[in-house]
């Protein structure tokens, strides 16, 4: 009997496992190009460029809704950061914690007639090509992007202020960062704007986009949720450091 509920336990992980790989369609990973360190008087402003890169490793090609906010030339074309972190392991620690969080600032909802028009236009029996980006199963579309990070050389009592971008929680000092060892930054990104679903507070269910969903599943599949990045490497000692005592 011990055998049986052994191979019946074995059989669900195997088939757990197998379901998870199945469904698993799309990936987000990085690659960082370039490193700036501003060592000012009371802080480390940290700026980083990289190479990102949305690849389709299911069996389906994936569709991505490229416009974001069409009506804001900052935002046009572009994917909406939702939220980055920095991981790693203190000197001092055995464990990977997060050692700077930071949520980026995101438009607020409007709902106004111009979103109205672009709801519109993509609903459409066919695939809106100026709407929608098409990425085949084992191909890649690659992007440019930007983050800043500043931590602080000592403690403040302005590190709750939002204009540092990360809370107490994370308040990890310049000195801490510097010695950490392992580093690592994730990213979330938004892909299909709330402005685009009908009301703000069942947002999350996306009634509209899995409408889409099933319209256009003989194109591909319509991609609605949140993306977090893969980690990415991330060696502080390859910087290039400007000195800015001022």
């Amino acid at each position: 009997m011990k055998n049986i509920y052994l191979v019946l336990l074995i059989t669900t992980v195997l088939l757990s496992f197998q379901v998870s790989k199945a469904e698993e369609r799309l990936k987000l990973s990085g690659k960082i190009q370039n490193i700036v360190i501003e060592d000012k008087k009371d802080s480390l402003h940290v700026f980083i460029k990289l190479k990102m890169s949305f690849k389709a490793v299911g069996n389906d090609s994936i569709l991505l809704w490229k416009q974001t906010y069409p009506h804001d030339k900052n935002l046009r074309d572009k994917f909406l950061c939702v939220n980055s972190k920095i991981l790693g392991f203190l000197a001092i620690a055995k464990e990977e914690k997060i050692l700077y969080y930071q949520q980026c600032a995101l438009p607020s909802i409007q709902r106004s007639a111009a979103w109205q028009e672009v709801k519109n236009e993509i609903d459409s029996k066919m695939l809106p090509s100026n709407q929608i980006q098409i990425i085949k199963s084992g191909e890649a579309l690659d992007f440019d992007a930007d983050w800043s990070f500043i931590f602080l050389k000592k403690k403040a009592i302005n590190s709750n202020d939002p204009f540092w971008g990360y809370s107490s929680e994370y308040d990890v000092l310049s000195n801490e960062i510097k010695n950490a060892k392992d580093l690592s930054l994730q990213v979330t990104y938004r892909v299909w704007s709330s402005e685009l679903e009908s009301r703000s507070d069942i947002k999350h269910k996306k009634p509209f986009g899995k409408k889409l969903q099933k319209r256009w599943k003989k194109f591909g599949y319509l991609w609605l949720d949140d993306i977090v990045s893969e980690p990415i490497s991330l060696d502080l000692n390859c910087a290039t450091v400007i000195n800015d005592e001022k």
